[in-house]
This record gives structure tokens, sequence and C-alpha cells, in this order.
């Protein structure tokens, strides 16, 4: 027998923008977010973090009191 999945499987797209710059995110937790992408280090900053599900976006405005030391790496924010 046969059967028929009905699951669904949201497309989920995380960045980060920093003034003109987007960085790629593979994670967001409650204090942190993981930079996916490589850049150079940055200093303590403020940003905006962007959620988009099905191609709706959350843009929430945070702050990075540690900066970027490197990517990929674990960054804090409030």
């Amino acid at each position: 027998m046969i059967t028929q999945s009905r699951r669904y499987s949201p497309n989920v797209a995380l960045g980060l923008l920093i003034g003109n710059r987007r960085l790629e995110l593979s994670h967001v937790g409650p204090k942190d977010v993981t930079v996916r992408d490589r850049c150079e280090p940055i200093g303590p900053t403020d940003a905006e973090l962007v959620i988009t599900v099905d191609d709706e976006s959350e843009t929430y405005n945070i702050f990075l009191p540690n900066g970027i030391p490197a990517a990929p790496q674990k960054v804090a924010y409030i």
C-alpha cells in the first residue's frame, strides 16, 4: 500500500544586515546567531536580524555587543 505524504516544509532564510551588507546565518537562538558567511571582523554595532519564512519577512533591530570577531561562528546579540 502506498501512502501519500502531505508534509509541509517551509522555505526559511536567515540574514543579518549591517549597513549595506547582508550576512547569511545558519542558526538563530534567543541570545546568539551563527554567521555562515565569511567576513572581516566587525566591531560592536547595530544590526537588523531578518527572518523570512515562505517569502514573508520579519525584521528585528538588534545590537552586537562583541561585534563579529570572525565568521563563521556564534555571535551574541541583545
